[in-house]
């Protein structure tokens, strides 16, 4: 499976390549932020005016330069140089080597932040979670193709910015749905279900798992099966050794079981269609919690979804780890492999693993 972060974060350098005027605006705006950072005098003066401004210490925000290896950077970018504009102006007057955007390029840095965002949430939804849930990618995409859809810029530049944008997007996610994978794990997500499964994604999806559901029941029934032979050559061998009337009722009810089909109207599991028809739950809940609640009801569906709502969709954690690693053994060069590894198993444990009840 691929990294959704990587996939998202490569979409934007992609279409910022393919806009050239987009990309222009942002090396005017890279320019003056490389200045700020060169120049010591023009970042105090920019504390200065913050203060003046009535900015306390801990509000005082600095402009920040995109990085090639950071993936939200370059909104970061925007971000930083909008808010303090006002300020950047006044500083940038006193200099006549380095402009100020004109009120054009203002107006198309603002509407580039705007139509950066969705995807940024996106991005940055992905990263904070300590464990990404196959479930969430489809609704995600979906409503930052909706928000891109909708996002009307007046900006020739951000025009074109949003149209190589939104090409990039439906070269790699515009088919998200059909990824049996990913559909499951949404489908199968009581957070989700079939809120943003399209009618054909959505029947597609539910005829799979209602043929791996199928393929479930027919091992257990073969296995049952299996048992009451068994019980019924014991049973004819060993007439005798009935220990309880109740063993009668008993074995009567495992041949029941066996014999019995499933109920499938229309060729979907009476399990998958009661799940579906209850209420999604908060969008706050972690869902495998939700499923161990409930597994009980669903026996032959809960093995599908715990298999895949806890597949990984983003290698952000595990390059974190990759990351924490190198920092816990940077310069500790008699650290052996046996106490490396349980630092790194105690650097991974949040604060709340720390203070468990005893």
């Amino acid at each position: 499976m691929i990294c959704f972060d990587h996939s998202l974060s490569r979409m934007v350098t992609v279409a910022i390549e393919k806009s050239k005027q987009f990309a222009d605006l942002l090396a005017k705006i890279r320019n003056i932020v490389t200045f700020f950072k060169r120049s010591t005098k023009a970042a105090d003066d920019l504390r200065s005016l913050q203060k003046s401004g009535g900015k306390t210490e801990g509000e005082i925000r600095k402009l920040k330069k995109d990085e090639p290896t950071r993936w939200t950077s370059n909104f970061e970018m925007l971000e930083s140089f909008i808010r303090l504009a006002e300020f950047v102006g006044v500083i940038l007057s006193r200099y006549a080597h380095v402009e100020m955007l004109s009120g054009s390029d203002m107006t198309a840095a603002i509407e580039g932040r705007d139509n950066f965002q969705p995807v940024m949430h996106a991005i940055t939804e992905l990263e904070a979670e300590k464990i990404s849930l196959a479930g969430k990618v489809i609704p995600l995409m979906s409503m930052v193709r909706t928000m891109l859809k909708s996002f009307k810029p007046k900006s020739e530049c951000v025009k074109g910015f949003r149209s190589a944008l939104l090409e990039q997007f439906d070269s790699r996610f515009e088919h998200i749905a059909f990824v049996d994978g990913i559909a499951i794990a949404t489908l199968l997500d009581p957070r989700f279900k079939a809120l943003h499964l399209k009618p054909l994604a959505y029947a597609r999806v539910v005829q799979v798992v209602s043929d791996m559901m199928k393929e479930s029941e027919k091992k257990e029934r073969g296995q049952l099966a299996s048992n009451t032979e068994n019980t019924s050559s014991q049973s004819k061998s060993n007439q005798t050794h009935i220990q309880n009337i109740w063993d009668i009722h008993d074995r009567m009810v495992v041949e029941q079981t066996a014999q019995l089909e499933p109920d499938r109207p229309g060729g979907v599991s009476g399990e998958l269609r009661n799940f579906l028809h209850q209420k999604v739950i908060p969008r706050s809940s972690d869902p495998l919690e939700a499923w161990s609640a409930i597994k009980s009801e669903y026996p032959h569906l809960h093995p599908i979804a715990k298999d895949f709502l806890s597949r990984m969709v983003t290698s952000v954690p595990a390059e974190r780890m990759f990351s924490r690693t190198g920092r816990t053994c940077e310069n500790r060069y008699r650290l052996n492999a046996t106490r490396m590894a349980k630092l790194t198993f105690l650097s991974s444990l949040q604060d709340t693993d720390w203070f468990l009840d005893t």
